[in-house]
């Protein structure tokens, strides 16, 4: 489904991201570790079209997509959340959710004002499904309310609704329970099993709690100083000397 190739990404001479290679495929769950500055945050900006390639590319289901928009490469399917929270704080929780849904149900300025044509039929839609994702996350109680006023582990499963929203094939997540205590951690890890499951969809995961990677990764894999240095099942990256020595506290 996804394919980085070469991706390499340097600013003014630092090498953010080398060579780097990953392999997604439909329905997985892979995880991307490793410490500040290791490149995890460029690698989803460059699949998601927030910066432009050094070297190498994106593909995308067989295409190329490493110079495209942001805009077109999530109508191909590719959503993504980020670190904080980027909520449309003083619109409404559903206001949120249908704003997302606009990329598959559009309809242009004549339609939107007039109510002509498809707008009806596609507000409609829109509003239902944003309905349907926010009982999925456990939001449908409080669609009326500001998403600003929500708690900030609310705010961070509002900013996974309006993804889905969108339709993806591929669900990126950018540290996903930074900010979560264990049993908000504990809900995420089986909401993201269940998103997985009933969209059929597949995600990337950049997280630093490792409890969550450890157990809801099939596949992970470790970056440092830009490169990749290991990767296999949470079993093989565990035992890996390079990651304990790099990530997870130093060789015992």
């Amino acid at each position: 489904m996804l394919e980085t190739h070469d991706l390499t990404k340097s600013f003014k001479g630092l090498m953010a991201l080398k060579r780097h290679h990953l392999r997604v495929g439909p329905g997985e769950i892979v995880g991307v570790i490793g410490p500040n500055g290791s490149g995890k945050s460029t690698l989803f900006n460059l699949i998601s079209g927030f910066l432009r390639p050094s070297q190498g590319g994106v593909r995308f289901e067989g295409h190329e997509i490493s110079r495209l928009a942001p805009a077109t490469i999530a109508r191909l399917g590719i959503a993504r959340t980020f670190q904080g929270t980027r909520l449309f704080k003083n619109l409404s929780v559903l206001e949120n959710v249908r704003a997302g849904a606009q990329l598959r149900y559009p309809v242009n300025l004549v339609e939107a004002v007039s109510g002509w044509g498809r707008a009806r039929a596609h507000q409609t839609a829109s509003e239902g499904r944003a309905w349907g994702l926010l009982e999925l996350v456990g939001l449908a109680e409080v669609a009326a309310q500001p998403a600003g006023s929500l708690p900030y582990g609310n705010q961070r499963r509002l900013e996974i609704a309006r993804a889905l929203a969108t339709g993806p094939k591929l669900l990126m997540m950018d540290e996903p329970a930074a900010g979560l205590d264990s049993h908000e951690t504990a809900a995420l890890l089986q909401l993201i099993r269940r998103i997985r499951d009933q969209f059929e969809l597949a995600v990337i995961l950049i997280e630093h709690d490792m409890d969550l990677v450890m157990n809801l990764c099939e596949r992970i894999q470790v970056l440092a100083y830009g490169e990749t240095i290991a990767e296999g099942t949470p079993a093989e990256v565990q035992a890996d000397p390079r990651v304990r020595e790099a990530y997870l506290g130093g060789v015992a």
